[in-house]
């Protein structure tokens, strides 16, 4: 009987070793399948970090053209002054004109080389105004455009924080996988 027992606990004893063995190669080949997991998951995560960093870069790259989009915008304030400064030019040219016919007509000048720089003074005066116009039309067109560009990049602003968002709870959830990969090795 004992000898029956003998038997049978060494059976059981040959049993649990070859069980500690297959569990063994189980545990060994789990641990090669996490390595190759790990790094497969760093290898395909690595163009997630670039995404990251490439939303934040674009959100920090909106908000530098919005200010100088508004720097230029501000600088139209300025520039609105230089149509009426042509503008006052022309009506002081204009002026002169006006003022050397009169003094022509005292004198007794109706023609020749007076008369000649009256109207060479008059139409410089003409020439003023139109170019005052001209000046005024092309900066309403340039702070259109400016105000449009603006509109555009306060759009994209708002896209590039969105981005940001996601990308700060990638780069979390990456952080975490990474930690997690960390513990399993």
């Amino acid at each position: 009987m004992v000898l029956d027992r003998l038997g049978t606990v060494t059976s059981m004893v040959e049993a649990l070793r070859n069980e500690e063995e297959n569990l063994r190669g189980t545990l060994e080949e789990m641990q090669r399948r996490t390595q190759s997991a790990a790094l497969l998951t760093i290898e395909r995560s690595e163009s997630l970090w670039e995404l990251v960093d490439e939303s934040k870069a674009v959100g920090e790259r909106s908000s530098v053209a919005a200010s100088v989009v508004k720097r230029l915008r501000k600088g139209l304030v300025d520039a609105d002054a230089i149509p009426s400064s042509v503008a006052r030019l022309a009506d002081a040219i204009e002026m002169m004109a006006m003022q050397a016919r009169v003094e022509m007509g005292r004198s007794g000048e109706g023609s020749g080389g007076l008369q000649a720089v009256v109207d060479e003074v008059k139409r410089l005066g003409r020439d003023a105004s139109r170019l005052g116009s001209d000046v005024e039309g092309r900066i309403e067109r340039v702070r259109e455009e400016v105000d449009e560009a603006l509109a555009l990049l306060e759009e994209d602003r708002h896209q590039a924080r969105a981005a940001s968002r996601v990308a700060r709870r990638a780069e979390a959830a990456l952080h975490r996988i990474e930690q997690d990969l960390s513990e399993v090795n």
